[in-house]
């Protein structure tokens, strides 16, 4: 009788390792599904300054760039050549701006 007890507890105790595991698998799952949307300021400055969307969308998914927290509690991503200043909700990313670095507008952001 005490051998089966201890190996109903031994059970529990894999399924419940097993569990965690998988269920460490499903949260990374779920963090790779937050959602991008483009605030239409950053919409706007996309047509005016010839920044293809595709391109931002790389940025914001790819490795290599740097991240700071910005003004507001938002988030600047840059990856030498292109910037792009986002605000993070619970389950979504909001693009607020995006420019070409230049030199301008990182001299401008200073001053402020």
């Amino acid at each position: 009788m005490f051998f089966v007890l201890i190996i109903a507890v031994i059970a529990v105790v894999v399924a419940y390792i097993v569990k965690s595991f998988s269920g460490d698998i499903e949260e990374t799952e779920e963090s790779e599904d937050l959602e991008i949307s483009f605030h239409p300021h950053a919409v706007a400055r996309m047509q005016e300054r010839e920044i293809d969307p595709e391109r931002v969308m790389e940025l914001l998914r790819g490795e290599g760039q740097q991240v700071k927290l910005a003004h507001y509690n938002r988030i600047k991503v840059t990856d030498g050549e292109v910037t792009a200043i986002v605000g993070k909700g619970l389950r979504k990313l909001e693009v607020v701006t995006v420019y070409w670095n230049d030199g301008d507008w990182e001299d401008m952001e200073e001053e402020m």
